[in-house]
């Protein structure tokens, strides 16, 4: 933290493993996280957010609750595809009756009659 006169400058260094749900068979699995984030303080004569990183408060504030930021930053490091990665040999580390149930999903799906008349159409042209 830096602080200047009506001004604090919070930096947080961010690392850790966050335990998130597969988004393949839904049991949790480790993702590490890593980065740095930065918020600014202002004094004013009220609570009001400037921006995404600026945050006024009033004066008479003697503690900012920096947890919904913290959550925040958290948050936005976790990547959008989330699942266990894979073996030394290529096999995903991913629940096995789950992958066999979304095998045999993958395999009793049926193509809809009306999409096998457009294809049809599509070869003839």
């Amino acid at each position: 933290m830096e602080k200047e006169e009506r001004l604090f400058d919070l930096h947080f260094t961010l690392q850790g493993r966050v335990m998130v749900p597969c988004d393949r068979c839904n049991e949790n699995v480790g993702v590490e996280i890593d980065g740095t984030e930065r918020l600014l303080v202002k004094l004013g004569d009220r609570y009001f957010e400037e921006s995404e990183q600026v945050q006024i408060i009033p004066e008479s504030a003697h503690k900012i609750e920096l947890a919904p930021f913290i959550y925040e930053f958290v948050y936005l490091l976790i990547p959008a595809r989330r699942v266990h990665p894979e073996d030394e040999n290529g096999v995903s580390r991913c629940d096995p009756a789950v992958l066999k149930k979304l095998k045999e999903l993958n395999e009793q799906h049926t193509v809809d009659p009306r999409w096998e008349v457009l294809a049809k159409l599509k070869d003839k042209s």
